[in-house]
């Protein structure tokens, strides 16, 4: 009986301490070890830039809170919202507050959190009216970490005198859509917030995605009849697309135009290539390469390449027509590139003795090179250099006495296609 009586006492202490734990408040002591938004802010403008340019962290921020249908009222407010600079004290409390650990990832969300550390800390205030309540918003300017500080209702106003109704004509709603990106991969989404469009004598009641091709045909619509206006629509892979939104006010007045219409480009990453040009062998032997094959492209600026050539022999006392096949990794800086790689070489030579040559070899690669024509996501082409070595090569492996370094080492150049 004491046993079992010893072990739900020590049952209940363990909930107790996990729930304690799991319920313990927020205590901060230092900003800018978890910032939302790096660089640090200075002015309301950098406030307002932070907000233009994460308007789907800030959403997904939010959603975690628990205040999903808050975003849309802050989306509409924000632009016009009265924000000041106040100082936070020590022994402030705030709801919640948003951060990113270390400043990267995902965001997160802090609860119950209490000012502890020595000095006030600047941040800008403003706020935000929603249903009966308004939300005290706080915006740190050293990690601009959203944070709501309290939460309380809205002063009643006195009830205007009764006048007679006067039918009024319904105004359009304002359109206002941000996209996430304007250059997207093939198989990724953009993202379509109008969270922003404004109704003056109603509200927001749906929003219309559209993607047209080039000759204005709908390949893909849809409609989200609630807030936050929020979509992601696929994109069709290769060739640019009119991403355009409409949305439709309470009274069913709908509006689009400018600020709702922006081009995307769908890019796909593994494109044909193509070279041309000139190598000579220090053995001596000059060749003509001819190679073709494909870039997978990982980023903007890094891309994989593998071809398959065929060196035509062109003149030399020594080697014939070769076959190669290369792997190469180029990085871009604007409008030059940089490379290295392996590659196989395999050439027949019957005018001397080489007991080497019987077979092919591995070669390291470098190339650089600079875009003459054409843009990064279209036909271009670009001038390049190239030298080759034969990786381990030894004097001792031949029975002539060619040079080994001669043999090993080509140095040419041509023309690199990208379709």
């Amino acid at each position: 009986m004491k046993k079992r009586l010893f072990w739900a006492i020590g049952i209940f202490l363990f909930i107790f301490s996990v729930t304690q734990v799991a319920s313990a408040a927020t205590v901060l002591r230092e900003l800018g070890r978890s910032p939302f938004a790096v660089p640090p802010i200075e002015t309301i403008e950098d406030l307002r830039k932070v907000v233009a340019d994460s308007p789907g962290e800030i959403r997904k921020g939010f959603e975690k809170a628990g205040y999903t249908s808050l975003y849309q009222a802050f989306s509409q407010q924000f632009p016009t919202a009265d924000i000041k600079t106040i100082k936070v004290n020590q022994g402030e409390k705030m709801l919640w507050m948003l951060y990113r650990k270390f400043g990267k990832g995902p965001v997160r969300v802090a609860k119950d959190v209490t000012w502890a550390g020595d000095e006030p800390f600047d941040a800008f205030q403003f706020d935000i009216d929603l249903g009966d309540n308004r939300y005290d918003i706080i915006v740190p300017l050293l990690c601009v970490n959203f944070a709501i500080r309290s939460i309380t209702p809205i002063p009643k106003e006195p009830p205007p005198p009764v006048e007679k109704p006067v039918q009024k004509v319904n105004e359009a709603p304002v359109c206002a859509a941000r996209l996430s990106s304007d250059k997207i991969w093939c198989g990724e989404t953009v993202t379509v917030d109008a969270g922003g469009s404004t109704d003056a004598d109603g509200q927001i009641a749906a929003m219309t995605v559209a993607v047209m091709d080039a000759a204005g045909n709908v390949v893909a619509e849809h409609t989200v009849d609630k807030a936050p206006f929020v979509y992601d629509p696929e994109i069709p892979c290769g060739g640019t697309y009119l991403v355009k939104t409409t949305v439709t006010d309470n009274e069913g007045e709908s509006a689009s135009g400018s600020n709702c219409e922006a081009a995307v480009t769908s890019r796909k990453r593994l494109r044909p290539v193509a070279t041309a040009g000139f190598l000579r062998m220090w053995d001596p032997a000059n060749f003509f390469p001819i190679r073709g094959g494909l870039e997978y492209r990982i980023t903007d600026n890094l891309s994989l390449l593998g071809m398959l050539g065929y060196n035509i022999h062109i003149d030399g006392d020594h080697g014939d027509d070769a076959i190669s096949a290369d792997l190469l990794l180029h990085y871009w800086i604007n409008r030059f590139f940089i490379g290295a790689g392996i590659g196989y070489w395999d050439m027949d030579d019957e005018s001397v003795d080489r007991e080497a040559v019987d077979g092919g070899h591995t070669d390291l690669i470098f190339q650089t090179g600079v875009r003459v024509f054409g843009e990064p996501d279209m036909f271009n082409v670009s001038l390049f250099l190239e030298a080759r070595h034969w990786l381990g090569v030894d004097q001792d492996d031949l029975i002539t006495n060619v040079d080994a370094d001669k043999l090993a080492s080509r140095l040419g150049g041509g023309i690199l296609f990208r379709f």
